[in-house]
């Protein structure tokens, strides 16, 4: 029997599979067994089944005593799944793309979720700390379209690494991304096998010749948004930072030049006659 209650502006919606839909920050979640709940749940949205496959398979390749973090693409919707150390079962939750867009897919209740733009000093500690070439390059390199690892990858005077857990390095990546890659990009931590073929991975994985490790990100080469994020942070400049952060990708500019374009051959076409 399902118990209906009110929860914010949604409808929370309970039943003895414990998942939850129609929520203004998720459209469903629910749980998820370290062997993989197959077949998947009834209320899963549709788009979703093949989608949740692959998770299964991905979850049974994961260390019990590690954390595990990952998104996938289903359809305009993205699956997500988090498990703690140790953890027998782990939360699996769906989002529309809207709804993605300011969520934290490395935090699960009853933690906090950070806020989709981070503070400056949020930021600034980042770039002072051992790892700050790597965000920058491994940012720069997602929004590149490129596929980065987060792992320690052998550790030399040149490259050296803090003491953060991957998930927690690769959380702090994110959040130098814009909102616009975000949508993009996949998530696999760990992911030994590459089964979910994820934009952010951490392995061991092997040297995958299309994925950027970790130990290299630091010579990946500048462009225009690491410069700029940088340029930002160094100055103080928060204002400049979400505006990087809330800027729209190169796909979302072409479709909008495209939608554009047409327009104006339609309004061309219309006042012509």
């Amino acid at each position: 029997m399902f118990v209906h209650r009110k929860k914010g502006n949604g409808l929370t919606i309970q039943s003895d599979q414990g998942t939850i839909v129609n929520t203004p920050k998720v459209m469903w979640e629910g749980s998820i067994s370290r062997e993989g709940t197959f077949p998947a749940p009834g209320n899963l949205p549709q788009t979703c089944l093949a989608a949740w496959s692959r998770i299964c398979d991905w979850i049974q390749t994961v260390p019990k005593e590690q954390l595990g973090v990952a998104v996938v693409k289903a359809g305009r919707l993205r699956l997500g799944v988090f498990f703690g150390q140790n953890a027998r079962e782990g939360v699996a939750r769906v989002w529309s793309k809207r709804q993605f867009s300011q969520a934290d897919p490395f935090t699960i209740p009853p933690n906090t979720p950070k806020a989709p733009i981070p503070s400056l000093e949020h930021l600034e500690g980042l770039l002072r700390g051992s790892d700050s070439a790597f965000y920058l390059g491994a940012a720069q390199a997602l929004v590149d379209g490129a596929k980065v690892s987060v792992q320690d990858c052998g550790k030399t005077e040149q490259n050296k690494f803090d003491n953060l857990d991957p998930v927690e390095r690769a959380s702090n990546l994110w959040r130098l991304l814009p909102i616009s890659v975000r949508l993009e990009r996949t998530i696999a931590l760990p992911d030994t096998k590459n089964l979910l073929n994820a934009d952010i991975l951490s392995g061991p994985i092997g040297d995958l010749p299309h994925v950027w490790q970790a130990d290299r990100l630091g010579d990946y080469p500048e462009g225009r948004y690491e410069l700029s994020l940088h340029e930002a942070i160094d100055q103080g400049d928060q204002t400049m930072v979400e505006k990087l952060l809330n800027r729209q990708s190169p796909r979302q500019v072409l479709l909008m030049g495209f939608i554009l374009l047409v327009g104006f051959i339609i309004m061309g076409a219309l006042l012509g006659k």
